[in-house]
């Protein structure tokens, strides 16, 4: 063998060897392999499709991140019986001349599967915040939704004593296919702690280009194209996708406008990592502050643990995190922006090694 072709060879086999990079926040989440689920239906295939809907999942985020989304999986082998359940059945019967609405007992048949889940891919880990319309991931690794109602401000994320952000919800009914009115992430505001002033990322269309949407940042009012330092506050724009990132003494915040001009859709997404470690002096507040509290350990109102795909959970949302304005005072509202049951509180040390992982926290 020539000493050129031992030469390359050599380097060859140094890069197959050579440790690869992984992402520092982890490669995803997948569906456990030959986890077990059981789930419960009206038909064999809706048992099942229940069941699969349950399959464990298993997660490499680091660093803080969430799985962006709930992975996918496939029935690896399946096994399905019938029983029968009593419920109650509406009908309606004629009493004393009034026809009356009543509820009768009836036996309904059922089928119930268990089934053996494998992985079919990944999902990407991502930081909490707010994305789309919109779609959440909580500190705590729940993903949930959150409409709201046009024009009306909710408290996002903050504590009563530190950084505060407020969101501004604004209507897309031309999105919805399906009569459901879409939402989206219109404006941004955040007071700093220890500040006065007022910072805020609004999505506005460009005026050089029709559909093209920004992240258009302003201090006190005042539009600002450049980066700047207040204090410890750092903000800075990336001037290739527009973001921009504000990094306080305890949180950074980036701002994200995403738009498709084909079919006319634009929002403003935010992504929200902890610099150091969480306060536990007190609780966090808003709606996605409510899943840092979780993660820390704290009680939260039961009404907050509503399933996702529940209509009563968004309007527990939207009644419990409403605000008047972009910036406001929240000190006479703390306890019910926060969601923590006070008598219950639980303030749970947090290891680095088990719940720390829910933590969003930065190098």
């Amino acid at each position: 063998m020539s000493s050129t072709r031992a030469i390359v060879l050599s380097l060859v086999l140094a890069l197959c060897l050579a440790p690869q990079a992984v992402s520092a926040g982890g490669k995803g989440c997948t569906c456990k392999k030959g986890g077990k689920a059981v789930g419960t239906g009206v038909s064999p295939g809706k048992a099942c499709m229940a069941a699969m809907m349950k399959c464990p999942t298993v997660s490499s985020c680091r660093r803080g991140r969430v799985c962006k989304e709930r992975p996918r999986c496939r029935i690896g082998r399946k096994f399905v019986r019938p029983f029968y359940k009593k419920v109650k059945k509406p009908i309606w019967k004629v009493i004393r001349g009034k026809k009356v609405r009543v509820f009768i007992w009836v036996k309904v048949k059922f089928f119930r599967c268990n089934i053996t889940c494998s992985p079919k891919g990944f999902s990407v880990c991502v930081k909490p915040g707010g994305r789309g319309d919109p779609h959440l991931n909580g500190f705590d690794g729940k993903i949930f939704d959150f409409h709201g109602v046009h024009g009306k401000y909710y408290a996002f994320f903050g504590r009563s004593s530190g950084d505060m952000l407020v969101t501004r919800i604004r209507s897309a009914k031309r999105w919805a296919k399906t009569g459901v009115e879409k939402t989206y992430f219109d404006e941004f505001g955040l007071k700093t702690s220890g500040s006065d002033d007022r910072i805020s990322v609004s999505l506005v269309e460009d005026k050089g280009q029709s559909g093209v949407w920004n992240a258009e940042l302003k201090l006190n009012d005042e539009i600002v194209d450049h980066e700047i330092t207040l204090g410890s506050t750092q903000i800075k724009r990336d001037a290739v996708d527009g973001s921009v990132t504000v990094r306080t003494a305890e949180t950074e915040y980036v701002f994200r406008p995403k738009y498709l001009d084909i079919a006319a859709r634009r929002h403003l997404d935010v992504e929200i990592g902890l610099v150091g470690s969480p306060q536990t002096s007190e609780s966090y507040v808003g709606v996605l502050g409510v899943t840092l509290n979780h993660a820390l350990g704290k009680e939260i109102s039961a009404e907050l643990g509503t399933t996702e795909r529940d209509a009563e959970f968004e309007q527990v949302l939207r009644g419990r995190f409403e605000v008047a304005s972009l910036f406001p005072d929240i000190s006479d509202n703390v306890d019910s922006l926060s969601g923590v049951v006070r008598g219950l509180v639980r303030n749970v040390a947090v290891p680095e090694t088990t719940s720390w992982k829910a933590m969003s926290q930065l190098d």
